[in-house]
């Protein structure tokens, strides 16, 4: 495949004779003070194609013919040493071909030379084209004059191979990368929607509790009734969320709605100084788990060590965060890093494979600038998306324990 794309740039190439090309930055013409070039493809100099418009359109199907004039303007001869051509994508040489040359040009000559492809030879594969659309090729030279060695870079110039991208290779591949791409960041914003509630349910299960100063304080002083008195003056006077889905005396399920136990008999007023009670004794257990950890427990590890399956460990942690002896340090759980960085990746490859689709459709030939700001339009955007929702999640997990909800 490389040999084959590299005949888009070796149709300007004469294979039977040596000839040289030289251009400056300021001109389309082909020229410095001691030679002038003109090459003509399709009845085109190539110096009118310097734009994605003028790009000179050539029949993948037909013959493509070259007319190349070399003209010597220097007053000595002059050793044409090494001529290369090379196919740029995003204004990068990513294949040249070099033809190294010992042709001496004597003053005031000039070489006339016509060139004829069968392009089909070479951007065939079988009986599917390997690429259409608008590509951006170069000259370069170097000559030695008076035993100086000069070099030159040529200019830019554009040509478009026309046809049914579908129906290459390239133009193909690129047109479902897109699609793919495209249709999986849709899934994957619709996955992150609705899978909130069980992302946030795992990040607050991956945040730490932290002991403060002031329940470490506690400790080494040997102050435990204060801390007890914390913990009582913290649940007291609050509604305590429950959900009354499991009774605290026989764990049996409770039937919304109800007013008695309908397995012990216990009341409702009866079961919340139960679990009133539960969850004090249960506070009292983990601000010990928490001063003789080094930094802090997850919540998980919290719930893990309790072994209570009545009272969520969110609601230890939210009583122990109110009443100022512990912090929690908010953490976004793996699943949803994970996505958010799929998220990222895939906006990322979403407006790269757009604008090689773009390339093979034919409008327009990717420059530096171009993938540039497609990096840019993909990473940023979704870097930000992906900020904003690691900070709501965060604050989701503040708000659940600051205001003492429980899951």
């Amino acid at each position: 495949m490389k040999g084959k794309i590299g005949l888009l740039v070796l149709i300007i190439i004469s294979l039977s004779i040596h000839f040289c090309a030289a251009s400056n930055s300021t001109t389309w013409t082909i020229i410095d003070e001691n030679l002038e070039v003109t090459i003509v493809i399709e009845g085109i100099n190539i110096k009118e194609a310097n734009n994605r418009i003028d790009a000179i359109l050539i029949d993948p199907d037909g013959e493509l013919q070259a007319n190349i004039t070399i003209k010597s303007l220097s007053d000595t001869p002059i050793e044409l040493d090494e001529f290369k051509v090379s196919a740029l994508w995003a204004d990068i040489n990513v294949f040249s071909s070099t033809e190294y040359l010992e042709t001496t040009l004597h003053p005031n000559n000039t070489l006339i030379a016509t060139q004829t492809f069968d392009l089909n030879d070479y951007i065939g594969l079988e009986d599917m084209r390997i690429i259409s659309g608008i590509y951006k090729f170069r000259y370069d030279l170097e000559y030695t004059k008076n035993s100086n060695s000069e070099k030159i870079v040529g200019s830019q110039f554009y040509m478009k191979i026309d046809g049914n991208p579908l129906l290459t290779f390239t133009g193909a591949a690129s047109t479902v990368a897109a699609v793919t791409s495209a249709a999986s960041l849709i899934w994957l914003g619709n996955t992150i929607r609705t899978s909130a509630s069980l992302d946030l349910r795992e990040s607050i299960d991956s945040s730490f509790a932290a002991p403060t100063n002031k329940l470490l304080g506690f400790y080494r002083g040997k102050a435990y009734k204060s801390v007890q008195n914390e913990i009582a003056s913290a649940i007291y006077g609050r509604v305590v969320t429950w959900r009354r889905q499991k009774c605290p005396k026989c764990k049996a399920i409770w039937p919304e709605g109800e007013e008695v136990c309908p397995e012990c008999g216990i009341t409702l007023e009866e079961a919340e100084q139960l679990f009133s009670e539960s969850l004090e004794s249960k506070c009292t257990e983990a601000c010990k788990e928490l001063v003789d950890s080094v930094s802090g427990k997850s919540v998980y590890s919290i719930s893990e060590s309790l072994g209570d399956d009545i009272i969520p460990a969110s609601s230890i942690v939210s009583v122990l965060t109110n009443s100022g002896l512990s912090l929690i340090k908010p953490r976004v759980s793996t699943r949803m890093s994970k996505k958010t960085q799929r998220l990222v990746f895939t906006s990322l490859s979403t407006a790269i494979v757009t604008i090689l689709w773009v390339q093979s459709i034919g409008l327009e030939a990717i420059s530096l600038t171009m993938l540039v700001i497609a990096i840019l339009t993909g990473t940023i955007p979704a870097l930000i998306i992906r900020r904003i929702l690691q900070l709501g999640i965060k604050q989701k997990i503040l708000d659940t324990f600051h205001q003492g909800e429980s899951s």
